[in-house]
């Protein structure tokens, strides 16, 4: 048996005999050697008497880089090689609990003993093996963790080096389909690595739909659409990203093995359309999917999706469901204490095909488990981009103008699509320019996007007024969304602000985060309020049954009162911005001046300094903005309703009372879109909207970024 030293650099100096077929016998070790901690006084000791919880060696080899199992390469030397650990009874369990794996539990007479080694392996590895359950491409850094459960002999547990020499001589690797069936029972193989795991099969992928006018005539309430669907898609999904794969034999003939997001990653999804998607001839895939969830029945090839804009538009539309995807995969899949199952498939090796499975297992060792997913014998524990519930991140379609549209062919015909984030924008292509990037074909300006939402979200939600006595099932949605490569705290606190006036969230939740985190890198935030009939109603009216329009001096008290609520007191300015807008005397003064450059000659405002008047005077223009266009469009709304109630069912556009009331309403609603205020556009215009409106409105919120996504629903 060849001898290996053992050093701490600490004063050990011992020797282990390791058994002939040991990997690290067949690599030729030499010497190893830890570098963190002392093993001098723990060595003799019984593993459960021990404190040690692990440490790090470095190792040397009889040559400068081993070839590691046949399947990995290692370097050797005074570097990090890799890691023991060592759990005992009071551990209770081997790993943590992500309420999906089936649990390794530690037995008051068990031990386990995991040494990980770090090496690299490349695309080629299949020459000798069938992979890792990971697709590489090119090189990558690996782990390779054996874990080896030490039982007591004679009611005690053996001393660490004896414990160290079973851990080293039981190292196994489960690189191959029959390596996975002659794994002990009881052992554990673990391998962690970047690459992707490929799962294939039928999804369904939830959709909102947002329906919005413009403020052209005509106006038709021929169109219905619904504010949820669903399309349904096949093909392969690739997760990408740091990954950890588990093999464990929990008995002769039962394997469970499952990929795991590695704690505190972010992985990202791909989607490649496959042949059981339902097309109409000459169209793309995913058009016909998507636009057919959206418009039941409508005809893609004959609205003109296909040709020269078939590309781009697919190129849209899968951008789209990949943001979608990857942002469900990562809620789904959020764990941070601990890694969590992605994946997991429980197979009985003791039935079924010996070829079918083997065939399985070696196509998940390459990385892609779909073949394990049709397999007879194997249990499914968890897939998260097959589970449909698991989908709680939604692909956004804003739908601009279809409330102008006559019908829905003509309308499709005449658009184009565009994406931003994973919002699918449906536009006319000669007002495509409104949110599109000049440079980039089929692609969104977030801010000019943002700000024609909020603009035709008004247009759209006074339009609802009037279509719901021909709709009474009309729901309006408003959105909001923001994105900053490196979102600062303070701004990250508005963000968790406006979460809170929209009853999701509770700003100490987020205490500990904001402390530890000055910077949000790849911050996203996105929000969705949806408003019924009534919702619709209250936001005009005092008094919904009688159209009683709401004042101006109402507008500005919830505008005010909007604007409070998501203004952070520690911000620099907002001490005073605050105090301005709680005293009426101040504000009636503002509104009597009305004149932001003037502002500094109201005694209260004088004294303050130029950047805090500034601030003082973008919040009056923003909330008078806001009072002034509601006020102006409740009385014309009241009229339409008024005439709509003396003329009896039928065409109204063939009614000139009615033509004039709506062409009065149409030029106040031109005005709001030439004129909406940036402070609209920004949190508060939802927050405002929803403080008048909010009542029985189901809201949802999704705060990303790097590695982390918190999402929030309210309970309708």
């Amino acid at each position: 048996m060849p001898e290996i030293q053992i050093t701490d650099g600490f004063g050990l100096n011992t020797t282990v005999q390791l058994a002939d077929d040991s990997p690290f016998t067949r690599s030729k070790l030499l010497h190893l050697k830890s570098l963190d901690q002392s093993l001098k006084n723990e060595i003799d000791k019984p593993i459960d008497q021990t404190f040690l919880k692990g440490f790090t060696f470095g190792a040397d080899w009889s040559s400068p880089t081993a070839t590691f199992g046949g399947v990995a390469n290692i370097a050797g030397g005074v570097g990090v090689c890799g890691t023991v650990s060592i759990a005992r009874p009071a551990d209770k369990k081997l790993f943590g609990d992500d309420d999906f794996s089936p649990e390794i539990d530690i037995g008051a007479d068990q031990c386990w003993i995991g040494v990980e080694i770090d090496a690299t392996a490349d695309a080629g590895v299949k020459a000798s093996a069938d992979g890792f359950g990971i697709g590489l491409s090119g090189t990558a850094k690996l782990g390779m963790t054996a874990y080896t459960r030490i039982s007591k002999s004679g009611g005690q547990f053996p001393v660490l080096l004896d414990g160290l020499k079973a851990a080293l001589d039981g190292y196994y690797i489960a690189a191959t389909a029959d390596a996975l069936r002659a794994m002990p029972a009881g052992t554990v193989c673990v391998n962690e690595l970047t690459g992707s795991v490929t799962l294939s099969g039928s999804y369904q992928l939830p959709v909102s739909i947002n329906a919005l006018a413009s403020a052209d005539l005509p106006f038709n309430y021929k169109i219905s659409v619904q504010p949820e669907a669903t399309v349904k898609l096949a093909g392969s999904i690739a997760l990408c990203g740091d990954m950890i794969v588990r093999a464990h034999k929990a008995a002769p003939d039962s394997l469970v093995i499952g990929v795991y997001k590695k704690k505190g990653t972010t992985l990202s999804a791909s989607f490649t359309a496959g042949a059981g998607v339902e097309v109409d001839e000459g169209t793309t895939d995913l058009a016909a999917a998507v636009l057919g969830a959206v418009f039941p029945g409508v005809n893609c090839k004959g609205a003109g999706i296909s040709e020269d804009n078939a590309a781009g538009l697919d190129d849209a539309l899968k951008d789209s469901i990949d943001h979608s995807l990857s942002v469900s995969v990562n809620l789904s899949c959020s764990a941070a204490a601990t890694d969590e199952a992605a994946v997991i498939y429980q197979v009985d090796l003791g039935k079924g095909s010996l070829d079918d499975t083997n065939a399985a297992l070696k196509s998940a060792l390459g990385g892609d488990w779909t073949l394990l997913s049709e397999l007879p014998n194997a249990q499914r524990l968890r897939d998260i981009v097959k589970d449909a519930k698991e989908y709680k991140h939604k692909i956004a379609v804003n739908l601009f103008g279809l409330y102008n549209a006559e019908e829905v062919d003509t309308y499709v015909k005449s658009c184009t699509i565009l994406h931003e984030g994973g919002q699918l924008s449906v536009i006319d292509k000669l007002k495509a320019t409104r949110i599109s990037v000049g440079s980039t074909p089929y692609a969104a300006n977030p801010d000019k996007l943002r700000t024609a939402l909020a603009q035709d979200f008004v247009v759209t939600v006074t339009y609802a007024v009037v279509a719901q006595k021909l709709q009474p099932d009309l729901t309006i949605q408003q959105t909001y969304f923001a994105y900053d490569k490196a979102l600062a705290r303070q701004k990250m606190k508005d963000q968790i602000l406006l979460g809170a006036a929209l009853q999701l969230l509770q700003p100490a939740e987020w205490t500990a985060t904001l402390a530890a985190t000055p910077v949000f890198p790849h911050a996203h935030i996105s929000a969705s309020a949806k408003y019924n009939n009534a919702g619709v109603l209250n936001l005009f009216f005092t008094d919904s049954a009688r159209h009683t329009p709401r004042s101006a001096p109402e507008f500005e008290h919830t505008g005010r009162e909007a604007m409070i609520a998501t203004l952070d007191p520690g911000d620099d300015s907002a001490p005073q911005r605050l105090a301005v807008l709680k005293d009426d005397r101040l504000w009636a003064a503002m509104d009597a001046n009305g004149d932001k450059g003037a502002f500094n000659t109201i005694p209260g405002l004088a004294q303050l300094p130029l950047p805090t008047l500034e601030a003082v005077g973008t919040d009056w223009e923003g909330i008078a903005w806001w009072a002034g266009t509601m006020a102006n469009v409740a009385p014309k709304l009241t009229d339409m309703l008024a005439c709509i109630a003396t003329i009896p069912g039928g065409d109204f556009s063939t009614n000139p009372v009615f033509m004039s009331k709506r062409e009065a309403l149409q030029a106040v609603l031109g005005n709001v879109v030439k004129d909406t205020h940036a402070a609209f556009v920004e949190g508060w215009g939802m927050a405002v909207v929803f403080a008048l409106a909010g009542a029985g409105s189901q809201r949802s919120m999704d705060i990303r970024w790097t590695g982390v996504t918190r999402h929030y629903e309210s309970n309708r």
